[in-house]
């Protein structure tokens, strides 16, 4: 029998240091301002997750502050810091009392449940999840994670004090599926090229009335392509198709896994009519977008 999997739970000034480097690095490379967060001193009402929390520490104290955090790699977790840096933005927090409990006690009621889900949708011979860290926090988006660069995967889970399960839930998944959605993503921007240089070889790409004829499509693969179509050869991004995934739905979905599984089984569809499922190419971090 497969040893159950314990979820560490852990908040210190070291982690709540951490959340403040991760969160620093993203406002220094623009991230929330073009993905249309809102970067505030603390939440004005009920919990937002377009807001992002940033304390109003003296940061000017820290030599160079803000071109030293830029630096930061933030896709493996803990981040690795140079320690002076570190150990100056440690004394700038302030570790405030923060009830997680809640919250914990219903992860530990759930996830068991939610991990067998989980492993239901995405086979691994040698199990998906090794260990999992929950860093709760006051600061920061709702929620940030590492992702998973092999199975079974270390998950490290920065989780804002206002979120919970669902949050969780959604960031194992992401964490889990993310590296293979973008597996072939270099190959995306080599698209444009290699049709160019296909059409002066005379060979030429399917027309929109081959690739509109395709047979037993749903709905939602329907509107998915003509997207594509409309936009050929140039990026759709990730929440253009994800508001089409969404259309019409009455309760929320988790948009990366829906988007991850239209995409597969509308390529599995061009196949098997007798076109290439390499047409539909993934952009790293754009999104994607038809050849």
């Amino acid at each position: 029998m497969a040893k159950r999997l314990t979820t560490i739970w852990e908040y210190s000034a070291d982690t709540e240091t951490q959340r403040v480097l991760y969160t620093a690095r993203q406002i220094t490379h623009g991230f929330y301002q073009t993905h249309n967060f809102f970067v505030l001193s603390k939440l004005n009402g009920t919990a937002n997750h377009s807001v992002v929390i940033f304390p109003p520490l003296n940061y000017c104290s820290i030599h160079n502050f803000w071109g030293r955090v830029k630096n930061i790699d933030i896709d493996h977790l803990p981040l690795q810091v140079e320690p002076k840096l570190f150990c100056q933005t440690k004394e700038l927090v302030n570790l405030t009392p923060l009830n997680f409990k809640p919250t914990q006690t219903l992860w530990q009621k759930a996830e068991k449940e939610i991990l067998g889900a989980i492993a239901k949708l995405i086979p691994s011979p040698g199990g998906l999840v090794r260990s999992l860290t929950i860093w709760p926090t006051n600061f920061g988006t709702s929620c940030s994670f590492n992702l998973a660069d092999s199975y079974p995967a270390d998950i490290i889970i920065f989780l804002r004090y206002d979120c919970g399960v669902r949050q969780i839930s959604e960031a194992i998944l992401t964490s889990l599926i993310r590296k293979k959605m973008e597996l072939n993503s270099q190959n995306g921007r080599l698209l444009l090229q290699a049709n160019a240089y296909l059409k002066k070889l005379g060979v030429v790409p399917p027309s929109a009335p081959e690739l509109n004829r395709l047979a037993n499509l749903s709905l939602r693969e329907k509107n998915l392509l003509r997207v594509l179509l409309q936009k050929r050869g140039q990026i759709v991004s990730l929440d253009e198709i994800s508001d089409i995934i969404s259309a019409g739905n009455s309760t929320p979905e988790f948009s990366l896994y829906a988007i991850s599984k239209t995409l597969e089984r509308l390529r599995k569809k061009l196949e098997e009519n007798n076109l290439s499922g390499a047409l539909i190419q993934t952009v790293r971090k754009q999104g994607w977008m038809l050849g």
